[in-house]
């Protein structure tokens, strides 16, 4: 047990030992959060931006660790409510005024992200080197005018 806690504690301090006994992929998701939210901070700024808002709990809670005391974070809701805590605590609310840099795991989701927000553009993306085969790859959009529809469990589960 003491090897093992010692290995993957290494792994965590260490990243290129990871990669060198194969567990880049174990923990890529750990990786980069620092770079993410500087490079993330710095589209925002350079486009003027209130803050950034993020469409997953995931990248909410990566980016919250990073970036503390940074500029404004945001969680889109894709439902009614909050579905989890990063949700509840980050939420972008209707009415939330200014112009948004939003960041998306799931670019496929556009036509549904549309729906929420009077104005939204293409604004590039991001792409973090996490490893060797591993990639952050974000869509950004700048949104404005936050205006979510009401939708139900099952529409929110129909979303490719």
């Amino acid at each position: 047990q003491v090897a093992l806690g010692a290995l993957v504690a290494g792994v965590f301090i260490n990243p290129a030992l990871a990669d060198r006994v194969g567990l880049t992929a174990a923990i890529a998701d750990v990786r980069g959060w620092p770079q993410t939210m500087e490079a993330l901070e710095a589209e925002a700024r350079a486009r003027g931006t209130v803050g950034i808002v993020v469409d997953s709990r995931n990248l909410y809670h990566g980016l919250q660790f990073s970036g503390r005391d940074r500029l404004l974070l945001r969680t889109w809701r894709g439902w009614n409510g909050a579905l989890n805590h990063a949700e509840s605590v980050g939420g972008l609310q209707s009415g939330t005024p200014g112009v948004w840099l939003m960041a998306s795991e799931r670019a496929g989701w556009e036509a549904f992200f549309r729906q929420d927000f009077d104005r939204m553009e293409p604004a590039g993306e991001v792409v973090i080197e996490l490893g060797p085969k591993r990639q952050r790859r974000l869509t950004l959009w700048l949104v404005e005018g936050v205006r979510p529809v009401t939708r139900t469990r099952e529409e929110l589960a129909r979303v490719p």
